[in-house]
């Protein structure tokens, strides 16, 4: 299988404070730009012994461009049928934007969908919070039952995206339990904020969690 990502936007509607972008410039992707991109996926997945085409869409926050997700769609569709080429879509969100239309497009196209949460109400919103300064965690746990529609009828699971920080990573078990026990998510793809400057001593308690969350996962 061959992937691109296309960054669709450098604009949100949080203002995530370990945001790889920093300042947003408020710029999106011209259709121009996004088409060739297209095009180069589908000319080297066409090399590929799979004949498989993945198309990741990311910000920013990509549905802020939801119309422009629409038309990159329908237009790999048809170009991936004329190469008979099988074609698969990920996009990754803060969920804010999510309702039933888009629910149903991606159920429709084939998406995976990936969802950045970092834990209980207190964790996520030390760092998630919109251009307003309010936490965004009540608002994403508002799309729990969306959630639950897209696994149901796709057969496949949301994946959770959470990032460990300075200033949470003594939370990470604790978040872990919350996101799969509490709200019954069962793929947590979790990163660290390698842009902080990490002492060996914050390392060890890190360590020590993780080997916890082994444990954890044996159990459950």
């Amino acid at each position: 299988m061959y992937s691109i990502t296309l960054e669709l936007n450098q604009k949100c509607n949080l203002k995530c404070r370990y945001c790889y972008l920093g300042e947003k410039n408020g710029l999106s992707m011209e259709r121009k730009t996004a088409i060739n991109g297209v095009e180069l996926g589908i000319e080297k997945a066409k090399r590929h012994r799979d004949k498989k085409l993945l198309i990741d869409f990311i910000g920013g926050e990509a549905l802020i461009d939801f119309s422009l997700i629409r038309d990159i769609v329908k237009y790999s569709i048809d170009r991936c049928k004329e190469e008979s080429l099988d074609l698969i879509f990920c996009i990754t969100t803060n969920a804010l934007l999510i309702n039933d239309e888009i629910i149903d497009f991606f159920i429709e196209n084939n998406f995976n969908l990936k969802i950045s949460i970092d834990g209980n109400r207190d964790t996520n919103d030390l760092n998630r919070k919109t251009i307003k300064g309010k936490g965004s965690y009540d608002n994403i746990i508002s799309k729990i039952p969306l959630f639950r529609k897209y696994e149901e009828m796709t057969n496949k699971y949301v994946q959770i995206t959470n990032v460990i920080t300075k200033n949470n990573y003594k939370y990470y078990y604790n978040s872990l339990v919350h996101l799969t026990k509490d709200l019954g998510f069962k793929f947590i793809d979790t990163s660290i904020d390698k842009n902080s400057l990490w002492s060996y001593d914050e390392y060890k308690v890190l360590e020590k969690l993780i080997y916890k969350s082994f444990d954890y996962f044996i159990d459950r």
